[in-house]
């Protein structure tokens, strides 16, 4: 699966009176679908760690999400299934 993973990025937004600067990356975090097809589930309301996305990558903190995505990838399996066995 060479796109295997959902990335988050979490940015920080200028502040009110200076908007004529860029939002800047503060944190990443991942999900991985292969896991989530693995295990069969969808992940909803769970705790995903972020990473420093300017730095070493050392934790910064959580991010809640929910992904819905586990009856696409059935469907993405089924449709290409022969081709993923061989």
């Amino acid at each position: 699966m060479p796109n295997r993973s959902i990335r988050f990025t979490v940015v920080s937004d200028p502040p009110e009176d200076e908007q004529d600067l860029e939002c800047e990356d503060i944190g990443i975090a991942h999900v991985d679908l292969a896991d989530m097809f693995q295990e069969g589930r969808d992940i909803i309301e769970q705790n995903i760690d972020v990473f420093d996305a300017r730095a070493d990558g050392g934790g910064i903190g959580k991010l809640k999400v929910t992904v819905e995505a586990l009856r696409a990838l059935r469907s993405v399996y089924e449709q290409y299934r022969d081709d993923l066995e061989a």
